[in-house]
């Protein structure tokens, strides 16, 4: 009797796991190519720790800091629509490079319409967003998300020539 070989498979909870690794990353990235862009810009300190031993943000961070609960579901949700989050047999690097660019540089412009527009909320204020916060935000979500791309793209490849197929 001749023995057949049967194609290796990933157990089905892998693939799931995978994404939601990968969303939970994304938001990791999100906040902090925010906060980093802020560092770099202003130079200032983020975060400090208040009498109750919280953190807190600081008054210059205060109205970037605002705006993280809008800039967390706009990155998510684009990455979603420009299908970053399927983890499929074939792909190409330079077209998931070009899906992460398109969907990091469409959210950074709905992330600063939705800055200039909110100004503050309820009450009017003269604040005004620095734009160099902005594009310093898209160069390192850009940078954070796409290496975080290539470096899954590089394990999947990895891990299929050792015989393991993890599309279900």
């Amino acid at each position: 009797p001749e023995a057949v070989r049967v194609p290796a498979r990933a157990p089905r909870w892998v693939v799931p796991i995978v994404k939601l690794g990968l969303a939970i990353s994304d938001v990791i990235l999100a906040i902090a190519a925010f906060v980093l862009a802020f560092k770099l810009r202003h130079g200032q300190a983020t975060f400090y720790r208040d009498a109750q031993g919280a953190f807190t943000w600081t008054a210059a961070f205060a109205p970037y800091g605002a705006l993280l609960p809008l800039v967390i579901p706009i990155r998510l949700l684009l990455l979603r629509y420009y299908d970053l989050y399927r983890v499929r047999g074939e792909f190409s690097f330079v077209e998931d490079i070009a899906r992460v660019f398109k969907a990091t540089a469409i959210g950074s412009l709905l992330i600063v319409a939705g800055a200039f527009m909110y100004r503050g909320g309820i009450a009017y204020r003269t604040f005004s967003y620095s734009r160099a916060i902005f594009v310093l935000d898209f160069v390192f979500a850009f940078a954070g998300i796409g290496l975080l791309r290539m470096v899954v793209r590089g394990a999947q490849i990895t891990i299929r020539r050792r015989g393991v197929n993890l599309i279900p």
